[in-house]
């Protein structure tokens, strides 16, 4: 059941996604945002997601930033605790 959940949730997104870029293409210049959601199994399911802002300089170009995270894990083992973030940056 929670498969077919994640097949409905998957093929929303990647509808969205594409009526986003259908959109974008109507608008040669101007500022964009967008953003995404997800899960991360390698980190106990942490919850993943990411921002994006950009700008369209004319049709063929743009610029755009985006702040990704990942989620954050912590281990504890024979009295030591650890954790870790996982999160990045990108210019494109």
């Amino acid at each position: 059941m929670t498969n077919k959940k994640w097949i409905a949730a998957m093929l929303g997104a990647a509808a969205m996604t594409m009526s986003a870029g259908a959109l974008a293409q109507q608008n040669e210049t101007g500022w964009y945002i967008g953003g995404s959601l997800g899960q991360n199994d390698d980190l106990d399911d942490e919850m993943a997601w990411k921002a994006t802002v950009g700008y369209n300089i004319n049709r063929t170009f743009a610029v755009e930033a985006s702040y990704v995270f990942l989620g954050e894990a912590s281990e504890s083992a024979f009295g030591v605790s650890a954790s870790a973030e996982a999160t990045a940056w990108e210019v494109v």
